[in-house]
């Protein structure tokens, strides 16, 4: 469990996106200690940085949790991206209008009905759980680009 939840930490220092996988992890007592471990050692490690410059909070807030008022051009090819094209295209008011709001509902419903499954789930598959959550964040992510 060690080494696992030293991988986890690590990565979720790196890039915020590793800690979606966190349902997965709380299925086993020595995983849901290990993710724990991991969400603690990423807010212990980062609050006193973002404490010290709220700008750098600020900016990454919005770079990781909020949806984007940009970049919904050519090459950003993820279900978000169609969903507003979509929307834009057939003059979808209700979704155009508040773009932020509907985004942003969206990630969450799909992160957390999928949450919801993995921890119900039969199956407590460490690497299957924590694929389906991972896959989850790239479909409702609000940036996918072909590079």
């Amino acid at each position: 469990m060690a080494s696992a939840t030293t991988a986890l930490s690590v990565a979720a220092l790196l890039k915020v996106f590793p800690l979606v996988v966190i349902p997965a992890w709380v299925r086993g007592r020595q995983r849901a200690a290990g993710s724990v471990i991991a969400l603690a050692a990423v807010l212990v490690l980062s609050v006193p940085f973002f404490v010290q410059d709220p700008i750098a909070w600020r900016t990454f807030h919005e770079a990781n949790f909020s949806a984007p008022t940009g970049g919904m051009s050519t090459g950003n090819y993820g279900l978000v991206y169609l969903i507003h094209e979509l929307a834009s295209e057939y003059d979808v008011q209700w979704v155009m209008s508040d773009w932020q709001v509907f985004a942003s509902a969206l990630r969450a419903g799909v992160l957390g009905l999928t949450a919801a499954l993995v921890v119900l789930a039969r199956s407590r598959d460490l690497i299957i759980g924590s694929s389906v959550m991972l896959l989850s964040h790239f479909v409702s992510y609000f940036h996918v680009w072909e590079h």
